[in-house]
This record gives C-alpha cells, structure tokens and sequence, in this order.
C-alpha cells in the first residue's frame, strides 16, 4: 500500500494553518517526519538510498517531470510501473524554507522529482502566496492520489474548507 510522507519543517508544525495535520486525519497511511529529527531522518534516508524508485519526490525542479505525464505514459502502457506502487514524498513548509530542505538533504536530489504540470486552482483562501501556482501541502497531495490512484479525495477537501471556515479571516 502506497504511504505517504510529510517532510515537515519545524516552524510548519508550529503554524496554525499547516494542513498536514489535516492529511493525518483524513488519510490512511500517512506520516509526518519533522525535518529536525535527526534519527526519523537518518531512517527515512536509509529506507529512500536503498530504494530510491520507490520513492517519489514532489517538488518542482530543474530535474522534476511533469507528473501528470508520468502517469500517462503508465496508464498508456498498461503497466503496473514502479510509480504507481510508490511512496509519496511531500515536503511540507515555505517554499523558501522547502527548498533549503532539499538542498540541505543531497540524498533527497537523488530521487525521481515529479511537479505538476496541470495549473492547479488552490482553495487555500486563509493563505497568501507569492509563488504562482502555489498550492497548499493538502492539495498537492490530494492532486496526487487522484492522479495516480483515481481515488476520491473529497473528505480532504471536506476538512481543509472546515478548518479554514474557523479562521477568524474567513468569517464574514
């Protein structure tokens, strides 16, 4: 059974609005790995190093495909290709904060890289974003397992419009 799993910053799991909580509630067989523990890290890297094609990485960047295509090409030719049997990995911060992740991690480079090529529309209305097409770490997921797996991800949504409808900016 695909996992999947948060990269997690340690200002993230302090925001109010980190909707990775969110995938904790509503998604089976999802784990959140806070980027400052060194031995949750150290684990995840060994298990990554030793398989590292079953592990896929969602993060734009100059070696990422087009993960909408991937699947395609998968679903063309009618096989059970390693993507679709794979662990998701999400890194669950601030862009900026996302990228030093990685570049802080090499063995993080060493995976498949997958971004979104479809432009997503972000319900995320409590956040704001300078990035375009910026969408939130629950949607991104949700994208994915809907892309990959054809899987009804309404109840995600479902909790993503509850939380954000108890922000005090939401209220009319």
């Amino acid at each position: 059974m695909r996992k999947v799993i948060l990269l997690q910053s340690k200002a993230e799991s302090k925001s109010a609005k980190n909707t990775g909580r969110l995938l904790l509630l509503g998604l089976q067989n999802t784990c959140i790995i806070q980027s400052d523990n060194e031995q949750a890290m150290a684990s995840l890297k060994n298990h990554c190093m030793a398989a590292p094609s079953r592990y896929a990485l969602f993060f734009p960047s100059a070696t990422s495909t087009p993960f909408e295509l991937q699947v395609s090409r998968i679903a063309e030719a009618k096989q059970s290709a390693e993507l679709l049997d794979c662990h998701f990995v999400f890194i669950d911060s601030t862009w900026r904060k996302a990228k030093r992740l990685l570049l802080e991690n090499e063995w993080l480079q060493q995976l498949n890289h997958y971004h979104f090529e479809n432009d997503i529309q972000s319900k995320y209305r409590i956040r704001k974003t300078s990035v375009s097409n910026g969408i939130s770490t629950l949607e991104a997921v949700a994208y994915a397992i809907e892309t990959a797996d054809s899987t009804d991800t309404s109840p995600l949504y479902d909790l993503f419009e509850k939380m954000q409808s108890y922000w005090p900016s939401s209220q009319s």
